[in-house]
């Protein structure tokens, strides 16, 4: 009985949180954001072909880090990978990859901060440095060097729209337009490329999808239970 007692106990001491947790505390000064996704295609063409042997997959990694260094405000890290693989045959595979770093920040717009559930909006933007280096091929069953490569600077703009499904943790949408610059080309025999001033800018708009699990700093957690205490 004893111990049962102590398990219980120990059940509704951790459930506290819980209880008095609210989207607001979130977004206070000192918490920490954790975003991203991970993605991982293949278009199985077996399926519908047993003698098929294309193939074509790729995987793309993107965390992100938000710091709130004041209510509603947060500064973020934002790093990056992919790399695909396209199989037309096993003698004939094309490979690219990416990767980069960016650094940004965000506002919060938060209509209910007492709400357990809801919709929250961000505002925010960040800039990236972009490698895409070149990768090797496989040709006729022969390891070919691509010397192509880029290295491009990007700015983003980055609204979304959370609803969070509890207290913590949150799906959102978005729209992400970019604005790009290209800083070096180089061609598929690695000769660099020269661009006009026009030619090394482009514009690309994203949706973009993903998931945040949010970690209030200890003090907002405590400082909202007094409140509603």
């Amino acid at each position: 009985m004893k111990k049962r007692f102590l398990v219980l106990a120990l059940a509704l001491v951790l459930s506290l949180p819980a209880l008095y947790a609210d989207i607001g505390e979130n977004f206070a000064k000192g918490g920490i954001g954790l975003t991203g996704s991970l993605s991982f295609y293949n278009n199985f063409y077996r399926i519908a072909d047993s003698t098929d042997e294309r193939n074509y997959w790729s995987l793309d990694l993107s965390p992100e880090l938000d710091f709130f260094v004041a209510d509603r405000v947060s500064i973020e890290f934002a790093p990056w990978f992919f790399y695909d693989s396209t199989k037309t045959d096993p003698n004939n595979i094309e490979r690219s990859m990416g990767f980069g770093f960016g650094i940004g920040g965000s506002y919060a717009i938060v209509p209910d901060p007492s709400a357990v559930r809801g919709l929250v909006l961000a505002l925010g933007g960040l800039i990236s440095l972009d490698f895409y280096p070149a990768t090797d091929d496989l040709l006729g069953g022969v390891e070919v060097s691509d010397d192509y490569s880029e290295t491009d600077l990007r700015l983003y703009f980055t609204p979304r729209a959370y609803y969070f499904l509890n207290d913590r943790l949150a799906p959102f949408v978005g729209i992400t337009p970019r604005l790009a610059y290209v800083v070096s080309l180089k061609d598929p025999a690695g000769n660099k490329v020269d661009l006009t001033s026009q030619q090394r800018l482009y514009l690309r708009m994203t949706a973009t999808v993903g998931i945040s699990w949010f970690i209030p700093s200890r003090n907002a957690s405590l400082s909202a239970r007094r409140r509603i205490r």
